[in-house]
């Protein structure tokens, strides 16, 4: 934003989008002048309780967060090199 020109910003995010703008404006809260969160679970609250239902249907995310290059060689079909 700063390269745009805007040092202070509103910020509004959706679901994924809404774990972004809250990472963002948890970095860099100088810059953010609000933030909307919309459609959105707590992340503590996700996974402060987390049950096999639940990683089951969010396994994606745990996949997600894995170190490089591991989700990046993954998409682009090297997933032989990880093994």
């Amino acid at each position: 934003m700063r390269a745009l020109g805007h040092e202070r910003f509103h910020l509004m995010g959706h679901d994924r989008g809404a774990r972004v703008a809250h990472r963002l404006a948890l970095d860099h809260p100088a810059a953010v002048a609000s933030v909307t969160l919309m459609d959105i679970v707590p992340t503590a609250v996700l996974l402060g309780d987390l049950r096999r239902k639940v990683a089951q249907s969010y396994w994606h995310w745990f996949f997600l967060a894995q170190p490089a290059p591991f989700p990046g060689a993954y998409d682009r079909g090297q997933s032989r090199s990880l093994l």
